[in-house]
């Protein structure tokens, strides 16, 4: 399964789009529930 996480600049659209196009594939967006909040830098959460 793949799994996700998009910026907060990424519009929901993108979100909803891979949904549809790959409905088993996981998408997270900043600022959702158990994910990291707005502002977070990207040093801090790229593995």
């Amino acid at each position: 399964m793949r799994k996700y996480l998009l910026d907060e600049n990424v519009g929901e659209s993108l979100r909803q789009g891979l949904h549809r196009r790959y409905p088993d594939m996981v998408v997270w967006r900043i600022s959702d529930p158990m994910t990291p909040p707005i502002g977070i830098l990207d040093p801090d959460i790229l593995l």
